[in-house]
């Protein structure tokens, strides 16, 4: 029998490599070669899994969008409908939401390379319209009555003040 894949913990540890020197470097410091150093392993291994510099950002965004879905989805779980909108309000804007420094620091990043990086700004953006969703899907079932393009603009207003 093999030994056991590694695999989920590498790039684990790469992203959080990733996301340091982000926080360290900026992103025009942020080389595979460091990202390689940081984590202690080898930069094929980078490539390996993730390709190159802006796909290993873009996994980087999707993997900590998902974990504040998550997170938001544990929250709510036995919150009756009408509950739910004020608890997606409460985990916005009552500090669950932004508080791993980590991920303000890749956010930050992100924020500043989106004017000239498109994967920035594709990753930037998914991670915006996910939680865009969730406001709209918790505004439905709250007013159900309300038109689809005023669902659409206080969604996005949340999402603009978060």
């Amino acid at each position: 029998m093999g030994r056991p894949s590694r695999a989920h913990e590498r790039r684990a540890q790469i992203i959080e490599a990733l996301v340091s020197c982000l926080r360290d470097f900026g992103y025009e410091g942020t080389t595979l070669d460091r990202i390689a150093e940081r984590a202690g392993v080898r930069r094929p291994l980078i490539r390996h899994y993730f390709g190159n510099r802006e796909d290993l950002l873009e996994q980087a965004v999707e993997q900590i969008t998902l974990g504040y879905r998550q997170d938001y989805e544990a929250s709510r779980q036995e919150l009756p409908a009408q509950g739910r909108l004020a608890a997606l309000l409460d985990y916005l804007f009552g500090g669950e939401f932004g508080e791993r420094p980590h991920d303000d620091a890749l956010i930050d990043n992100l924020l500043v390379i989106a004017h000239t990086s498109p994967p920035a700004r594709r990753a930037l953006r998914r991670m915006y319209e996910s939680f865009e969703a969730v406001c709209r899907d918790e505004i439905l079932h709250t007013w159900p009555e309300l038109p689809p393009a005023r669902v659409a603009r206080v969604a996005y207003a949340i999402m603009c003040l978060a």
